[in-house]
């Protein structure tokens, strides 16, 4: 009798082992699944806002959403992301690619900032108070003007 009892309380301390273990298992798989989750909620609004936009707009010179989007992506994403990020429909996406593999120092930028400087489409921004429609090609050859890597290095701070 004495050894049944504890086979059976063997049998169920191993029960409820297993059972704390794979919902800690799920746990920890969470939070990568959330983090990829995030990476294309930013995507699908950078898409949707479609205008490419300095640190800081409007008149109290507030830090813009798509910066901050920005930002995210470029804490988040390595430079075949990025790359991969290049070949998107989004011109918008596109040019914000193209600044996080800048801001990455990636090696195979060359042959996409030939192929963007040949871009004529024509994009919303937003510079400080300053906005309207202006050309891919315009904002890459300028890409500076528009993030700076000491820029970028603060905000990954904040």
């Amino acid at each position: 009798m004495l050894k049944e009892l504890t086979m059976q309380k063997n049998i169920l301390i191993i029960f409820l082992l297993s059972i704390c273990l794979s919902d800690l298992k799920a746990q920890t798989d969470n939070p990568q699944k959330s983090i990829s989750d995030s990476i294309d909620i930013v995507k699908t609004l950078m898409r949707k806002d479609g205008s490419v936009t300095s640190y800081a707009t409007g008149i109290g010179g507030e830090q813009s959403k798509q910066f901050q989007r920005f930002v995210y992506l470029v804490n988040h994403l390595n430079s075949d992301e990025f790359l991969e990020l290049a070949n998107d429909t989004s011109t918008c996406l596109k040019i914000y690619a193209y600044a996080g593999l800048t801001y990455n120092r990636c090696k195979k930028i060359a042959s996409l900032k030939t192929q963007f400087q040949n871009d004529s489409t024509l994009i919303p921004y937003m510079a400080g108070c300053l906005g309207g429609n202006v050309k891919a090609s315009a904002i890459i050859s300028n890409l500076k003007q528009w993030y700076s890597n000491k820029t970028v290095t603060f905000a990954l701070k904040q």
